[in-house]
């Protein structure tokens, strides 16, 4: 009996993260898009009351975590072997903030 309480509660957490109300960014307009309109009825709804996690959506799936971290991941070992080369210690300098500006913001517009 532990056991299928035990399964239960984990399809339970599952659903949480598996389940949820999908962006309506993905299938808004163009139009739509650029007005940014289809986050009207969450702001609404933000306006009318406090909002809860259940009134959120998934992130757009192009601005989900597992699209970005092989990048930094990349970014990160090129400079630590650039530390290591030159004998510093590794950072991320205003410049290398700059170009991870650039390529984000150019990732996100041509998603409109």
């Amino acid at each position: 009996m532990g056991m299928v309480y035990h399964m239960y509660m984990i399809c339970i957490s599952l659903n949480k993260y598996f389940f949820q109300r999908p962006s309506p960014e993905e299938r808004a307009s163009f139009l739509s898009k650029l007005v940014f309109h289809w986050i009207n009825p969450l702001m609404f709804n933000g306006y009318k009351r406090a909002l809860k996690e259940a009134d959120l959506f998934e992130l757009h799936s192009r601005d989900q975590s597992v699209n970005f971290v092989p990048y930094f991941y990349d970014m990160w070992i090129e400079e630590l072997s650039n530390a290591m080369t030159y004998n510093k210690s590794p950072t991320f300098t205003t410049k290398r903030n700059l170009e991870v500006f650039i390529v984000f913001y150019t990732v996100n517009l041509g998603g409109l």
